[in-house]
């Protein structure tokens, strides 16, 4: 019997953690104090086996806890979703968003690129996200926009993120 006959009606939009590894300790997440769990990467495999059991899969977001960024197969899962016309996009801190990632990123055709920054100073990153990494991130979104507007690309669509704080 099919699902259909079921009743049941998959999913066209899909949450999927690509990695649960981190490159920052924010003060704010439950990796603060470290990751409950064993280090673990998705692979393509993994993620078309969960995919392709989706037919009418509209949309993904391939971020959880950790860097999708710190993936290796990021760009080929994307490029794999792309080709089944899927709507991809992630979160990032933008630490790893350095030129080769930028053009491999935009190779794939990826829809919208969210940067989660928190702070709009280097002193109030370090406060929220324990780093001293800002200035490398805002550096690394002008090269962004530097690139696609040579490339003659809108996408993906870039935005910044922030956390709500007092």
């Amino acid at each position: 019997m099919s699902n259909v006959e079921h009743g049941l009606r998959l999913p066209k939009v899909l949450y999927i953690e690509t990695t649960n590894r981190c490159n920052l300790r924010c003060k704010g997440c439950v990796l603060y104090r470290g990751n409950w769990e064993p280090d673990r990467d998705m692979s393509l495999q993994d993620l078309v086996m969960v995919t392709d059991q989706l037919p009418e899969l509209e949309r993904a977001t391939l971020h959880g806890v950790g860097e999708p960024l710190l993936n290796k197969a990021l760009c080929r899962m994307i490029a794999h979703l792309k080709k089944r016309n899927v709507f991809v996009l992630f979160n990032s801190n933008g630490i790893l968003l350095d030129e080769k990632r930028q053009n491999a990123i935009i190779d794939t055709g990826l829809d919208e690129l969210r940067i989660s920054l928190d702070a709009s100073s280097s002193e109030g990153y370090k406060i929220i996200r324990n780093s001293n990494k800002f200035n490398r991130i805002v550096q690394n979104l002008r090269t962004f926009l530097k690139l696609q507007k040579k490339r003659r690309t809108v996408t993906p669509r870039l935005s910044i993120w922030f956390l709500g704080t007092k």
